[in-house]
């Protein structure tokens, strides 16, 4: 079973690519053998300056999470010794190093300068800002400078790469893993699961459940199946093949209903889930039925099979333990919702704020028609956020002023914010007047209009 297809790092592309570009230069035409050497010998210093500075990060701070990072793939060693390839780059033109070397360190300057300018502003706007790295440019294609000069650097840049590529190997083979790191290395991982993927899981989740018409009883009865099969795709992944090659026999002496309902399941043919289910406890413990990942064990795992284990299939199996959490969180009971009363805020406005207010009522409207539009308001869809507010006593001066200013702003009420204000509250008049005037704010004021002149 090959499990996920696992995709090479960037640093192990950039190091094929340069491979692949200085490999096949001795296959260039005499013709256009200058630009190709210029290039070569541009992409060879960029490629040393892209792995000096990861060799300055391990420098700084080598911790687990960079090593997983850099050493997923790459044989820093191994690709030193492949680079190795002088003399086949050279092929088509052996030069003088000694006559050469001299002038190569000055050359490769000015040329790193004509390329960035090249990249960033273009041919058109390169003469004014730096005009003799241009003719040094000219130079070297129209022919006043000798091939041996850039070959001479380019073999001196292949150099410096290999030796900064050792210089990585070394400090990798250095680091060993002290206690704790490996939970660090595991809630490192973690959060960048969370930050990428985590919603995506949560919401393929909720999907399944969907599936079911929100019907609780039928949702907890697929709760096992679920769980078996989310199972599965990890075995699939191939995230556990390292430890299961590494098992002698395994160890099923507490076999349990996990591996039971696992054989009743489309395993593929060439999967052993025995094997899979056995290395699978041996990183997770089960407290109180429930699934628990062993942080440090697993942040382990990740870092001594870096090599053959990569992030995709660190990612199935972050996946698989959220989708347990979700699993669990969903079995337990669900907390009932305080019921909100309705009727208290009924009750206060019509019984004690409205009828302060009566006679700052238009023609047309009276006691009858604000009782039939609380009934109404209480009806609406923001019940449920009135209902809320009204909890809190010290809003609930607000709820009425706002109210009333809603009213007022719909016509009902002809006098303005500060007689109003006063009518409600004669001490507190000021601050209700301020409450009925912001009222034009609020939602309810919009619901409230429509609701007049409906009526």
């Amino acid at each position: 079973m090959e499990g996920l297809q696992r995709k090479k790092t960037i640093y192990q592309e950039t190091l094929e690519n340069l491979y692949q570009e200085l490999r096949q230069a001795r296959s260039v035409s005499s013709g256009g053998r200058r630009l190709a050497l210029l290039g070569l010998l541009y992409d060879v210093h960029r490629v040393h300056q892209f792995f000096e500075r990861i060799g300055d990060n391990l420098a700084e701070s080598i911790g687990t999470h960079n090593i997983l990072l850099y050493d997923a793939d790459v044989d820093y060693n191994e690709w030193s010794m492949r680079l190795d390839i002088r003399l086949d780059v050279a092929a088509f033109y052996m030069p003088d190093e000694e006559e050469a070397d001299a002038d190569a360190a000055s050359v490769k300057e000015t040329l790193w300068h004509v390329f960035d300018t090249f990249s960033r502003d273009g041919l058109k706007d390169t003469p004014c800002k730096r005009t003799e790295d241009v003719q040094m440019l000219a130079g070297v294609l129209t022919g006043d400078m000798d091939d041996k000069i850039l070959v001479a650097a380019l073999n001196e840049s292949v150099l410096a790469l290999r030796e900064c590529l050792l210089q990585i190997n070394t400090c990798l083979a250095k680091h060993k893993m002290k206690g704790g790191e490996g939970k660090d290395l595991y809630q490192h991982e973690e959060e960048i699961f969370q930050k990428r993927y985590e919603d995506d899981v949560v919401q393929e989740f909720e999907r399944w459940k969907d599936q079911f018409d929100d019907n609780e009883e039928v949702v907890k009865r697929h709760f096992w199946g679920k769980y078996c099969m989310e199972m599965l795709t990890l075995f699939i992944s191939g995230f556990l093949a390292p430890r299961i090659s590494s098992q002698a026999e395994a160890d099923m002496s507490d076999l349990d209903k996990e591996f039971e309902t696992l054989k009743f399941m489309n395993i593929p043919l060439d999967m052993d889930a025995k094997a899979h289910y056995s290395a699978l406890r041996e990183l997770f413990d089960y407290k109180n039925n429930v699934v628990v990942p062993k942080k440090e064990s697993i942040g382990k795992y990740f870092f001594r099979h870096r090599k053959t284990v990569s992030a995709d299939q660190r990612r199935a199996l972050f996946r698989f333990v959220k989708m347990i959490w979700l699993i669990e969180e969903e079995k337990k009971p669900k907390a009932k919702k305080a019921e909100l009363n309705y009727d208290g805020i009924k009750i206060a406005m019509e019984r004690m704020y409205l009828p302060k207010c009566l006679e700052a009522v238009a023609d047309g409207y009276g006691m009858e028609w604000l009782g039939k539009y609380i009934d109404a308001l209480m009806e609406s869809e923001h019940r449920d956020e009135l209902a809320k507010d009204w909890e809190n006593e010290r809003r609930r001066d607000i709820i009425a002023g706002c109210i009333i200013g809603s009213l007022k702003e719909a016509g009902v009420f002809k006098e303005n914010y500060s007689k109003l204000g006063k009518m409600l509250d004669n001490k507190k008049g000021k601050t209700f007047a301020r409450y009925i005037s912001e009222a034009k704010k609020n939602d309810i004021c919009a619901w409230t209009i429509k609701y007049t002149e409906g009526k």
